[in-house]
């Protein structure tokens, strides 16, 4: 066999190898792709998600205080209030970041941690005024954060999640500075989180 023949033979056989699995390879890729556009959407919100946990979590866990701490009704039914409210968006986040292969861990940071134990060091009046406070300020960062960050996300069901929180965040922003000022605490919300 002549170096010309062998050399056209291994030639032929490189392009039918090259071009045969490309088709199904090529198809793979764009089932793949498709399949996968609404994962990798959320996938980029991934920052916003593990954020909004985090502050549900903190929610709930100053929302539990409250109903054992607080000397005031009010204060009490707001603190039950931040429990149900928040688990139930807790709840639809982990949902939907689950249905997309994120998981969502329950806890937080130093940051969160820091105001758990705070309040936990206060308790009677002092209590209900440092807790409103604190829902003061959250909520006014957390509708800022909301406003901002849900405006950026790429999955349409996290943009739609996201605008029925804001509603959310925004119902408790107003009953908070209600309750703060009956209770005598600052509803100025002068500490804005700088960074999240």
């Amino acid at each position: 066999m002549s170096v010309r023949h062998l050399a056209m033979s291994a030639g032929a056989l490189v392009l039918s190898l090259a071009v045969i699995p490309l088709s199904p390879l090529h198809a793979q890729a764009k089932v793949k792709t498709k399949a996968n556009l609404k994962a990798d959407s959320l996938q980029a919100d991934s920052k916003f998600l593990h954020e909004a946990s985090a502050d549900n979590t903190l929610e709930v866990r100053l929302g539990r205080m409250a109903e054992r701490k607080a000397t005031r009704p009010d204060v009490k039914q707001f603190g039950q209030r931040m429990v149900t409210d928040h688990s139930k968006l807790e709840d639809q986040l982990k949902n939907l970041a689950s249905k997309n292969g994120i998981t969502l861990e329950n806890g937080f940071g130093a940051k969160h941690e820091q105001k758990l134990d705070a309040l936990q060091k206060v308790s009677g009046k002092q209590f209900d005024r440092a807790y409103m406070t604190s829902m003061v300020q959250n909520h006014t960062d957390d509708v800022s954060y909301f406003e901002k960050e849900g405006r950026e996300v790429h999955s349409a069901k996290l943009r739609d999640l996201n605008a029925d929180a804001l509603k959310v965040l925004q119902q408790h922003l107003s009953m908070a500075k209600d309750i703060a000022a009956k209770v005598g605490a600052d509803t100025t919300s002068s500490t804005a989180h700088a960074a999240r």
